[in-house]
């Protein structure tokens, strides 16, 4: 039984270390988020973004109550997201690869080629007055970001963080859009229905992303770096990289050693030669033919070691060259089935901003800090306690609904309370 529960606690340690990998870029996708909405915008909303179906006091087409279209436009929103999700299983499922590859790609390069130099237009207006100056930073700064993020998305040669980087600072870049966008209330409306889809869409028999999967087995695993964060184990990695290395330096260590010793016998011997009789020389010429038959046997036997180390060596290297191409040819279900690698949705990283966005908008610094927490809170429960290999559990709902739980206990219950009582002790 106490085995057992050893076993136990070590799975779940393990499983934490993993989910706490991801901890980093979150909170530096929800600062860039943070920055860009406050630094750049202001928390301003911007009708001009806004969407033409979408309800608002701002425009013509509204039911007379800010209540009343955010809901309706919350329902609209997810009603977007329902038919795109449902259209790319179509193509998935009648195995229309080209385009759904050209789906994806068109998506990231939108956001490369044409959200960011926005963004990068209205920082630089923000430090500088110059038009000319701003046109030209905004072309030479987009060429270079996107230029190498087409290469990072679309290609599998730019090393991991790097597409980590780009992938943290797209989701904040649509974020930073959304929140621009979305009038009124109606970004707390469709975080609160978010959740209700992303179960239904991974957790029903019917749901896309549950069908999805079961045809990921037909593409190529490189398709998820334009769909997911990636955050390898990297322990074993490590282990394994520098094991040749390792023998090989304490091979070259204990021949160094051996032939010091010898050396060091030859010069003793050597300088005690002349001190000694007729009879002892020839005593020491047969000694010494005996340790040089001695040594060159060891010479051999070290040769012999040598030679079985190397084809080790090579081995080893065959097996890691074996493994790298295993890897290259591995398609997206055996991807997601890797259990040293921890994959978290483009989605995911971009509603966890939009709350905690959203939350410093209407809430404060505190809220804003206490809906962050949340978020990973919930994403460790969701990792560690809910998950496991024979079912899929999403955990973009149980982090929101933690984040969302706060950060309205916050500005409902315990701000005011504060204050109420800071005012009786003034």
């Amino acid at each position: 039984m106490s085995r057992f529960g050893s076993d136990a606690i070590q799975k779940l340690t393990r499983k934490c270390s993993q989910v706490i990998t991801l901890f980093p870029a979150i909170l530096c996708n929800m600062g860039l988020t943070v920055t860009l909405w406050v630094h750049v915008y202001q928390m301003k909303h911007d009708p001009k973004l806004m969407p033409s179906y979408f309800l608002s006091a701002d425009s013509n087409r509204t039911t007379g109550s800010d209540l009343y279209d955010s809901l309706l436009n919350g329902f609209s929103a997810i009603l977007l997201v329902a038919v795109v999700s449902f259209v790319m299983l179509g193509l998935v499922v009648y195995n229309f690869k080209l385009l759904v590859q050209s789906w994806l790609s068109f998506a990231c390069l939108f956001v490369l080629w044409c959200l960011f130099p926005v963004v990068l237009r209205d920082l630089a207006a923000r430090h500088l007055e110059d038009e000319d100056w701003i046109l030209w930073l905004t072309l030479a700064g987009t060429t270079v970001y996107a230029g190498l993020g087409s290469i990072v998305f679309m290609t599998d040669r730019m090393p991991l963080w790097m597409h980590q980087m780009y992938v943290v600072t797209n989701c904040s870049l649509i974020s930073t859009s959304y929140l621009r966008a979305l009038p009124t209330h109606t970004a707390w409306f469709l975080l609160g229905m978010i959740p209700l889809w992303d179960c239904f869409a991974v957790l029903s028999p019917n749901g896309p992303l549950k069908v999805a999967n079961e045809y990921a087995s037909q593409y190529s695993h490189t398709m998820l770096r334009m769909l997911m964060f990636e955050s390898r184990d990297g322990q074993d990695g490590n282990n394994n990289g520098g094991g040749g290395e390792g023998k090989k330096r304490t091979i070259e260590i204990q021949e160094d050693d051996e032939e010091h010793e010898n050396e060091h016998e030859e010069m003793a011997i050597n300088a005690s030669i002349d001190e000694m009789g007729e009879e002892e020389r020839q005593r020491l010429i047969e000694s010494e033919t005996k340790t040089a038959e001695s040594v060159s046997e060891s010479s051999l036997a070290r040769m012999r070691l040598g030679n079985e180390n190397e084809e080790v060596m090579e081995h080893e290297k065959e097996h890691e060259n074996g493994e790298e191409d295993e890897d290259e040819g591995m398609n997206a279900a055996q991807a997601l089935d890797h259990t040293e690698t921890l994959h978290l949705g483009m989605g995911d990283f971009i509603f966890y901003s939009l709350l905690v966005g959203k939350s410093l908008a209407s809430g404060g610094l505190i809220c804003s800090v206490g809906s962050a927490m949340g978020v990973l809170l919930g994403l460790v429960v969701a990792d560690v306690f809910l998950s496991s290999p024979d079912a899929n559990y999403p955990a973009l709902p149980i982090s929101l609904i933690f984040g969302l739980s706060i950060h309205f206990v916050l500005s409902t219950v315990c701000l005011p309370l504060l204050s109420s009582l800071a005012q009786l002790v003034v």
